[in-house]
């Protein structure tokens, strides 16, 4: 739920550029460190989907071939309604690990700046 995303204790604060290099590096194990645990992500907005039913953020890879796939709460619609492509987000969620992909549940918006 919202409260626990909200209230959960930041493990880590970074940016989506410092991530992908983490997941496509060497240090990728690294990352298990923060499995399950709320981080908080800063990065541009490259486009909104639905995955499974939920609204999910995809933020700008800046040429990596993993991507960062936030998955939202369900009651951040109103703040999704209002998202541009190139908004810069910092963005607080569950990390559940990567496969090629980071992903993110339980999302919430913390911060929208536009360009």
């Amino acid at each position: 739920t919202t409260s626990d995303t909200l209230t959960a204790e930041v493990h880590w604060n970074t940016t989506s550029g410092e991530l992908l290099q983490k997941i496509s590096g060497n240090n990728a194990d690294e990352l298990n460190d923060y499995l399950e645990k709320a981080i908080v992500i800063t990065g541009e907005l490259e486009n909104v989907s639905k995955i499974n039913g939920e609204k999910t953020l995809l933020l700008k890879n800046d040429g990596f071939k993993a991507k960062i796939l936030c998955e939202l709460q369900k009651n951040q619609s109103d703040e999704v309604a209002i998202l541009k492509v190139g908004d810069t987000l910092k963005i607080k969620g569950i990390y559940k690990g990567h496969l090629l992909d980071a992903i993110l549940l339980n999302c919430i918006i913390l911060e929208r700046n536009q360009p």
